[in-house]
């Protein structure tokens, strides 16, 4: 079997992320469409009703949680040589689902405040400074995008450290800062490939839903349809994003700490989250 659960360089994550990725795939794939489904319909649903957003939002972000940890629980399977299993994956992240919610509201809540705090202090200083208003706009909105990009780097290793090392919200985020401490370059550039292969295969994956639905027509049914296949195309491209994001949380815990599989199944069983 495989390690993957050790450093790794960039090109080794990668193999690994895939190698991961299509032995777990059908669980996965499960794991993504099944709750991503009811949402859809919900949002459907709620179409354009302005007092349902924030609602429709909250939902959303919940069961985004839930698909991670679970995720979480079945790549690690993958990693100690257990078969993955759907029903364990989420019975284990639902066993955690008070302390998953907590540490997913204090991470939305902190990068919208990184964004925000440095925005606004900026706009207005460089306004009172006599800077014109394009110049203005563009150096606080880029600076409260680098701050956002450095806080959900900081605390993007948060639901994992819930799952496997039985933390919950502000010990959460902080064992999350602490171990990407030193890192945030690195971890940078592999997400930032990550995602944007990401978007790239989204962006496929919409022309080919597009081309799928031509026929289908107009109108809410073929709204529902057409949303219903990009959620199934989607679900197969998606997971790759959370292997890889699980993948450098082992590569800098083997940095930092000589964690090992050995290491996650004696993890496992103190927290008691059986795999």
């Amino acid at each position: 079997m495989p390690n993957y659960i050790r450093e790794h360089s960039f090109g080794s994550l990668v193999r690994c992320t895939f190698s991961i990725y299509r032995n777990g795939f059908g669980v996965l794939f499960i794991s993504f469409a099944l709750p991503t489904i009811p949402i859809l319909y919900l949002q459907s649903a709620i179409g354009g009703k302005q007092d349902m957003l924030l609602l429709s939002f909250v939902i959303a972000m919940t069961v985004n949680l839930f698909i991670y940890g679970a995720n979480v629980v079945t790549i690690s399977d993958i990693c100690i040589g257990n078969r993955p299993s759907f029903k364990r994956s989420y019975k284990n992240c639902l066993r955690k689902s008070a302390k998953l919610v907590s540490v997913g509201l204090l991470q939305t809540l902190l990068i919208g405040a990184s964004g925000v705090c440095i925005f606004f202090p900026v706009y207005f200083l460089l306004g009172f400074l006599g800077a014109p208003l394009v110049i203005t706009e563009m150096l606080a909105g880029a600076l409260s995008i680098v701050a956002i990009v450095l806080v959900a780097l900081w605390t993007i290793y948060s639901p994992i450290i819930v799952i496997l090392e039985n933390k919950s919200g502000v010990a959460a985020i902080l064992r999350s800062w602490r171990l990407g401490k030193g890192g945030n370059w690195r971890a940078f550039r592999i997400v930032l490939f990550v995602v944007t292969s990401y978007l790239g295969l989204m962006t496929i994956v919409g022309a080919v839903s597009g081309l799928l639905l031509m026929g289908v027509g107009e109108g809410h049914l073929a709204t529902i349809a057409a949303e219903f296949v990009a959620i199934v195309l989607a679900s197969i491209v998606s997971p790759l994003v959370y292997v890889s994001v699980v993948l450098l949380y082992y590569d800098f815990r083997g940095r930092k700490e000589a964690y090992d599989a050995s290491a996650l199944v004696e993890e496992v069983k103190r927290y008691e989250v059986t795999l």
